[in-house]
């Protein structure tokens, strides 16, 4: 029972708190709703105990209808006792009457998790018949939300998630631009609830600048700006200078308008929320972007309001990165005009204009993005780890994220010289190594890609035996890990990886080359380690939690490859501790386990020495572990 449709019944005269009501009411719920069920057959079911109510809507009635209908609805309740009654609605609809009378037993929904999203998305799909004749399956629609830079904020209630799901129906796909994804959920939130789109947008917008902007100020270290919130005076405000007053309307009219307006609009527009007395925007990128557009559609020089009002201010860093993704849809030269002006400026440490810039590059299309300034974005990005300055790690990775997401131009296939002999490792002894060369870097996702886009997972020539047991069994096409953003970055180390598909990528790349690839052993990954010196760690023999992603720096990710230029061996390969775990070709004990080396982002200070060992079972797929390859020439 949806309480908003009970103003369009017809109400009892001089309605009271009773039993009489709520079956009154219920009745004529019925009748409107023209379902089939009645009071009678309601009552018949109370009787035998089997009748639950859902009710929803408890913020959608006034005040003083409320405490009406809950009172009813509870005395109906004890009337018929043992029956179940479940009311909901938004915070600020659990009022005093409500709390009296059903507070006994009261619980606030948390946001959507990823398995009750994918279980949405998949009871969509199955009602969406058009989807399905474009042979469009849930599956897919859930990787895409997974792997989707933006989406995240954009699924955490159902009204969010039916928006969503609503664009793909129509797109059969998500917007690839941040800017046009949020200009497409709240067009279509307002289009289809509202009589006047037009004004109730631009009160939308005009609110979010207010909003955003008064908060500028209060910026500290226990400022949450995800509670930032107005009033209802500010609202109205702001809606008076849009919804003016008519013609022979009193201003206790007009006033009284504007109340009934802004309720309607907070009710249903599905991007405001009423907490802790407060209203704010269901997500800051809400407020951030309608800022953002209202900047874009009514200022003249463009350019010049963001460098001189807000390009200093980190307060506004997304506004300024969603304002110039929108603005490249209508305005493009001007919008990469900004971003230009910003990268070839000069920057230091630590490099705060040249990042943001790089982020508003990410916000254009790709199709709209001027090859030279990708090219003179990547520069600048590329030279803040090549300078090898010891910088915040946090700000290596997101240059590094960054790069890997316009285009990382670095070699990442690179492979490096090792040279044969005798070699005294520590922990293993004396052993004879012949020459080979090792990957400068752990495979990356772009370059595991090729493998999953080359059909690698159903050639079984590429498997070894165990492997291809393993494969027919568990039927995977992916990395375990591989739809999830968090462990997607393109020039980042690929993950959830098992020892048989690290294998089987070896054999792929060995089949049309002249070099034969695989796993280095263990004694080939220490000589690369600690070289012919013994080193105790891959640079020298300090410890230094700035030379590797490691779990004291707090990433408690992966990090794009390479980006820890002094952490590097002597020879120039990146990465060798820290990051992942690399599996060997080497067995660790019985013929069970293989040999894992390096430490990762998630290790202990003692896993990133050169002696350091570990396991793992040939088909563990860990968010820590991935591999380097080697390689000699065929002869």
């Amino acid at each position: 029972m949806f309480l908003r449709d009970l103003p369009q019944i017809k109400k009892p005269a001089n309605l009271i708190s009773g039993t009489g009501t709520a079956e009154e009411l219920l009745s004529g719920y019925f009748q409107a709703a023209k379902h089939g069920l009645t009071i009678e057959l309601v009552k018949a079911y109370c009787k035998e105990k089997r009748a639950i109510f859902l009710i929803d809507g408890l913020d959608e009635i006034e005040p003083e209808f409320r405490k009406i209908v809950v009172e009813s609805l509870a005395t109906l309740r004890t009337d018929y006792h043992c029956n179940k009654m479940v009311l909901s609605g938004r915070l600020h609809g659990i009022d005093a009457a409500v709390n009296n009378q059903f507070g006994e037993k009261r619980v606030e929904i948390n946001p959507l998790n990823l398995n009750q999203v994918e279980l949405f998305i998949d009871k969509w799909c199955k009602f969406d018949r058009e989807l399905q004749a474009k042979g469009k399956t849930s599956s897919m629609m859930c990787s895409e939300i997974k792997e989707h830079q933006n989406v995240e904020e954009l699924i955490t209630t159902p009204l969010m998630l039916t928006a969503a799901c609503v664009l793909y129906h129509y797109d059969k796909k998500l917007p690839e631009q941040r800017a046009d994804l949020y200009e497409k959920v709240i067009s279509n939130l307002i289009h289809k609830r509202f009589s006047n789109p037009n004004e109730v947008l631009r009160f939308l917008m005009e609110l979010a600048y207010e909003v955003h902007t008064a908060k500028q100020g209060k910026l500290g270290k226990d400022f949450d700006a995800s509670k930032i919130g107005f009033d209802k005076a500010l609202a109205l405000r702001v809606m008076e200078t849009i919804f003016g007053r008519e013609k022979d309307e009193t201003k206790t009219q007009h006033e009284l308008r504007l109340i009934n307006e802004f309720d309607k609009i907070e009710q249903n527009c599905g991007l405001l929320r009423l907490e802790g007395g407060q209203y704010r925007f269901w997500h800051l990128t809400f407020q951030e972007f309608l800022m953002a557009r209202k900047i874009a559609m009514f200022e003249r020089d463009h350019a010049k309001v963001i460098n001189e009002k807000y390009w200093d201010n980190d307060w506004f860093k997304e506004m300024i990165e969603l304002f110039i993704g929108h603005l490249s849809n209508t305005a493009n030269a001007i919008a990469v005009g900004i971003v230009e002006d910003k990268l070839r400026s000069h920057d230091s440490s630590p490099f705060r204009n040249w990042r943001l810039a790089c982020n508003c590059l990410l916000d254009i299309h790709p199709d709209m993005r001027d090859s030279k300034v990708v090219k003179l974005a990547q520069e600048c990005l590329c030279s803040i780890f090549e300078q090898k300055l010891e910088q915040d790690s946090k700000i290596l990775t997101e240059a590094g994220e960054i790069l890997g997401l316009l285009g990382d131009p670095r070699d990442l296939k690179k492979f490096v010289l090792i040279e044969g002999g005798e070699y005294d490792l520590e922990g293993l002894g004396k052993v004879d190594i012949s020459p080979f060369e090792i990957c400068k870097y752990p495979v990356t996702n772009q370059w595991y890609k090729e493998f999953v886009d080359a059909k690698g997972y159903e050639k079984p020539e590429y498997w070894s035996p165990h492997g291809q047991k393993w494969l027919e069994q568990q039927q995977e096409k992916f990395p375990r890990y591989w739809h999830e953003r968090k462990w997607k970055c393109p020039n980042s180390p690929v993950v959830g990886i098992s020892w048989y598909e690290a294998y089987a990528f070896c054999n792929w790349l060995t089949k049309d080359d002249r070099y034969i690839y695989r796993l280095p052993t263990e004694q080939e990954w220490q000589v690369v380690a600690s070289g012919i010196e013994r080193r105790v760690y891959p640079w020298d023999n300090g410890w230094d939690k700035l030379r590797c992603n490691n779990w004291e720096i707090g990433l408690q990710k992966t990090s794009p490859v390479g980006i820890f230029k002094k952490g590097d061996t002597p020879e120039g390969i990146s990465d060798v501790v820290g990051n992942v775990w690399e599996w060997t070709d080497s067995w660790y004990d019985k013929a069970e386990m293989r040999v894992l080396r390096g430490g990762s982002w998630g290790s202990g200070d003692y896993d990133y020495q050169c002696t350091s060992r570990n396991h793992g079972v040939p088909f563990g797929r860990r968010s820590d572990v991935g591999f380097r390859c080697a390689r000699t020439l065929k002869l």
